[in-house]
């Protein structure tokens, strides 16, 4: 969990900080520009869509693991219950 919490957050945050780092590092023309202003351009607007799926998917992950996990405990507790161990 403690992953796709961090990933979501730097996603977000890349997100808010994507116009500044676009200003002084990207391009917002294809023509003429830098190839590194470019990737720079192309990286600022792609990862943040990927993180944020993969951070959703990671914590739900999480989230389903824990709740299995105290299900499965709960349902060996009551069977040792039941045969007295």
């Amino acid at each position: 969990m403690r992953w796709g919490i961090i990933l979501g957050v730097v996603a977000v945050a890349l997100l808010v900080l994507s116009p500044v780092i676009v200003a002084n590092v990207g391009t917002t023309t294809l023509e003429g520009a830098s190839p590194v202003s470019t990737a720079a351009t192309v990286l600022v607007s792609i990862i943040p869509s990927v993180l944020l799926p993969f951070s959703a998917a990671l914590v739900g992950a999480a989230l389903v693991m824990r709740h299995a996990e105290a299900l499965a405990s709960a349902a060996s507790d009551a069977l040792r219950r039941e045969s007295g161990h």
